[in-house]
């Protein structure tokens, strides 16, 4: 990436194409206002060139000195992704229509006759430069690459001098061989700027490359390797772990036999919450969606359906302190770089096709199982560079000012499938000691619950993708820019989905996971304390202040201080919403999702009530379940 952005300074860029060839000046000028902003920050930017070695040509000696070039214009820049075999991909680089104008001085030696001065050459617009990039793999199926190299290491430049302007002492007399003299000075400025292009574009392929290629490839090589058993077994920690838990707080809610514990109430409200996130409702398009789909479209998603991450989220893992979310910086011969987080975007979280949720396949572990069609990731980042400051820098660039871009970069997902365990250790002990008063404030609800937990995490967590689609970036100066972005990124993609798409399930196994289990240790250990809140102990209960919200209780003479909580008022408001408001023909909603479903499973028929043989039978036993006696 940092090579990509020297290229806003100098001709560090990705691209493509044949081997250079004459350029039609049609083309050329058709392409011109692709990289017309880049060419603006060229025209700031000079760069001086080491001094040539003296050239002697039929007695003529000529020394070019003090070469400094400016006013760099670039014409086309393309990108062209050749698969070779199952071990390399080649990416052509190209340049075209290279313009830029050169200062120097001169000084020549002929027979008894010498003299020195000034020079100007420009370049034609017909100068170009080509290079080619190989990507080498062990095999792309499996794997992905870890070395580039430049064929036969040669750089194909084709640089000519349109214009030579040059005054001086001396030019009189050697105006006889003034041919000689002009094809001289045209040979060196044309190979030293040749010499500069090929230089650069060489650098792409140089062995920090190889570097950042070993790099990832090692990072992706993790997760190709088979698990150890305690990420490959989801009952691992339950088996291994728990026993020591259990034995040093006491004993823990076994789901296995939950029905023994709490009756088939938690069956009953298993089966309701499976049938509300996963029945299907009739979407706005007339297709058929899930429930957990509404519910997100509603509760997290944004107008245009999509939800952000905090950035600072993720630029955390690159540095502990990191208050403007960075997660690049760079300082090279050429630029000085930093990248940052901006936003991250996800889109497509509303298209869940299918769920099995809370499968228990443990004592204390349940497996959960989710389908979607895609996910689509929007991550905007903003880069600010500006001219290196290193001492063996060789531009002056002191006129520029700093360069800030934001762009987007954008990939979508298909066909994604998540498999994941959670292991949840409740001390049965400390759920029978919560205090009812306490879980009458909505807040809480979940420190009251985490309390209980004495482990919380992801035993095992897969995700499989079908279909990954190449990226896209946009944003960029010009839309030569954005052009060769995507089609860097396209190249890049085509040699590491194979690898990627193999490794992405060890990859959650691992890492996010892992991540996850973090954040959860976190949260638990941060809300895990029940706060003892106490209702009113002395009089009789004002079913105002329990059941209306503080201002209607006070309205209706009570105190409006709440001193029984907001849960129940919550839960009144809930029902009143849902049950008793009416319908367009001023029947209750009550009738349509409670009476209706519950009499006609019960007899069969909607609105009656069947009872064959004894209503009700009472019997007392002992409660021996430490949950219940509280």
């Amino acid at each position: 990436m940092r090579n990509v952005f020297d290229f806003l300074f100098l001709l560090r860029a990705i691209s493509a194409t044949t081997p250079p060839t004459p350029i039609k000046m049609r083309s050329l000028q058709s392409n011109r206002a692709k990289f017309s902003t880049l060419n603006q920050i060229f025209s700031h930017v000079s760069f001086d060139l080491p001094d040539p070695p003296t050239i002697s040509q039929s007695g003529l000696d000529l020394t070019i000195t003090e070469l400094s070039c400016q006013d760099l214009v670039v014409e086309d820049i393309s990108l062209d992704h050749k698969f070779v075999s199952d071990t390399s991909q080649l990416l052509d680089i190209d340049i075209s229509g290279l313009q830029v104008s050169c200062d120097f001085r001169w000084e020549y030696r002929w027979t008894i006759f010498n003299g020195r001065g000034d020079g100007k050459a420009t370049l034609d617009r017909a100068s170009s430069a080509g290079i080619t990039l190989d990507f080498h793999s062990a095999d792309y199926d499996i794997l992905p690459p870890k070395h580039v190299t430049i064929p036969n290491d040669k750089c194909t430049s084709n640089i000519q001098i349109d214009n030579l302007d040059f005054d001086g002492d001396g030019l009189g007399i050697i105006a006889g061989i003034i041919n000689l003299f002009e094809n001289l000075i045209k040979r060196v400025v044309e190979g030293e700027l040749g010499k500069l292009v090929c230089e650069e574009l060489a650098d792409l392929g140089d062995d920090e490359l190889d570097n950042i290629l070993a790099m990832i490839s090692d990072e992706i090589e993790v997760y190709l390797q088979p698990l150890p058993d305690d990420f490959s077994n989801p009952l691992y920690q339950e088996t291994n772990i728990l026993n020591d838990i259990s034995d040093e707080k006491g004993a823990l809610v076994n789901f296995q036999e939950i029905e023994t514990l709490a009756g088939e109430w938690i069956q009953k409200a298993l089966e309701q919450l499976d049938s509300l996130l996963g029945s299907g409702t009739s979407s706005n398009n007339g297709q058929n969606d899930l429930g957990i789909n509404e519910l997100i479209r509603s509760s997290l998603l944004d107008d245009q359906g999509e939800f952000s991450i905090d950035p600072s989220l993720i630029s955390g893992f690159f540095s502990d302190e990191n208050s403007n979310n960075i997660i690049f910086e760079g300082h090279d011969k050429l630029t000085e770089t930093t990248m940052s987080l901006v936003s991250i975007r996800v889109q497509g979280l509303d298209t869940f096709k299918e769920l099995d949720l809370l499968n228990v396949v443990g004592n204390y572990t349940v497996r959960n199982l989710l389908k979607m069609e895609r996910l689509t990731f929007f991550i905007e980042l903003e880069a600010t560079m500006m001219a290196s400051s290193l001492s063996s820098s060789f531009i002056d660039a002191s006129n520029a000012k700093p360069i800030t871009e934001v762009f987007t970069i954008a990939f979508t997902a298909n066909d994604i499938e998540i498999d994941f365990t959670i292991l949840l250790a409740l001390n049965e002990m400390t759920l029978g000691t919560i205090q009812l008063g306490s879980m009458l404030h909505t807040t809480n609800i979940l420190p009251c619950l985490f309390s209980a937990i004495d482990k919380a995490s992801f035993t095992g967590l897969a995700l499989t993708v079908t279909d990954l689609v190449p990226p896209t970036m946009t944003g960029f100066l010009d839309r030569g820019i954005d052009q060769i972005m995507s089609s860097g990124a396209t190249a890049l993609f085509n040699m590491y989905e194979k690898a990627m798409i193999r490794a992405m399930p060890n990859f959650f196994q691992l890492f996010v996971k892992d991540v996850i289990n973090d954040y959860i240790d976190g949260v638990v250990s941060l809300l895990g304390k029940c706060p003892d809140t106490k209702p009113p102990m002395s009089g009789f209960v004002d079913f105002r202040d329990l059941f209306l919200d503080p201002d209607d209780a006070l309205a209706s003479g009570g105190s409006g201080d709440a001193p029984y909580g907001n849960v129940i008022p919550w839960i009144m408001d809930i029902i009143d919403d849902q049950l008793f408001s009416a319908d367009e023909s001023g029947q209750l909603s009550v009738n349509e999702l409670m009476v209706r479903p519950l009499t006609k499973s019960q007899s069969g028929i909607e609105g009656s009530l069947h009872f064959n043989g004894t209503l009700i039978d009472l019997n007392k036993r002992q409660v021996t379940h430490k949950i219940w006696t509280s």
